[in-house]
């Protein structure tokens, strides 16, 4: 089993214990998204962007399956290794155009980042 599959049971076991439904799971790569463009109200990348191969297509492809006026939520911790990889900032040097940054913070004396962008036009 590799990771991808051993997360995917983890969200199996989850949807269980708490009786979700209306969940459907979809194993992808966040640089290529298999989802429709304009589908979702909320998007978020929670950790690894900062290791992720192109966190500026990860980016691109979260507005882009969002809707117009949708949210999309970036988080990171930053470790030590972050740091000093020079991996410990936001990527929003290239948002696409149809984004706007709502805030930026860092919280937990700097251990984490958080980004909130709206998508402003299709």
């Amino acid at each position: 089993m590799d990771i991808s599959e051993g997360m995917l049971n983890e969200c199996i076991k989850k949807i269980d214990k708490f009786r979700w439904e209306n969940i459907e799971l979809i194993q992808g790569c966040a640089e290529y998204l298999p989802l429709k463009a304009m589908k979702f109200d909320r998007v978020l990348i929670g950790g690894a962007i900062s290791y992720f191969s192109d966190a500026k297509k990860a980016v691109e492809n979260a507005v882009r399956v969002a809707k117009v006026g949708g949210k999309i939520v970036l988080f990171e911790q930053i470790t030590i290794l972050e740091k000093l990889l020079g991996k410990d900032k936001p990527p929003i040097k290239s948002l696409p155009e149809n984004v706007n940054i709502q805030f930026i913070k860092y919280i937990f004396d700097d251990r984490f980042y958080i980004v909130k962008l709206v998508k402003v036009k299709s």
